[in-house]
């Protein structure tokens, strides 16, 4: 199993923007400002799980360490897999046949675009290969 965090960059700039104007705005817009801050913090838990099994893959998001949402792929949903080289990193996205695609990113421990690509090359899934793979 594949484990990837959300980056925290983000959220941590929410959160000082909403302290700043939280300790500017009257009484009642300053709670909004509070219960903001609240969301963020939750937000900063964001995790994903990624697992490729026996002709199927399956993607979960969490929070706080409860599981909000499953997607899960069967070889015959998948169009094609895209894997996109750079530097160090390697960027895989799903495309499915039917809904929004996927894109797996800083997912640890490495070697999930190995497991990936022997994967679509075991079902016979089409792939885009950018920039060199090892």
């Amino acid at each position: 199993m594949y484990k990837a965090k959300e980056s925290p960059f983000i959220w941590i700039a929410w959160i000082v923007l909403a302290l700043m104007y939280g300790s500017v705005l009257d009484n009642g817009f300053q709670y909004i400002a509070y219960a903001s801050i609240i969301l963020f913090l939750a937000f900063l838990t964001i995790s994903y799980e990624f697992e490729v099994k026996e002709g199927r893959l399956l993607y979960r998001t969490l929070i706080l360490r409860k599981v909000i949402g499953t997607r899960e792929f069967q070889v015959t949903d998948i169009k094609k897999i895209s894997f996109i080289k750079f530097a160090k990193r390697t960027l895989i996205v799903i495309h499915p046949k039917k809904g929004l695609r996927i894109k797996l990113k800083r997912f640890e421990p490495a070697g999930l675009s190995e497991e990936m690509l022997e994967f679509s090359n075991e079902h016979d899934i089409d792939k885009e290969v950018f920039g060199k793979m090892s």
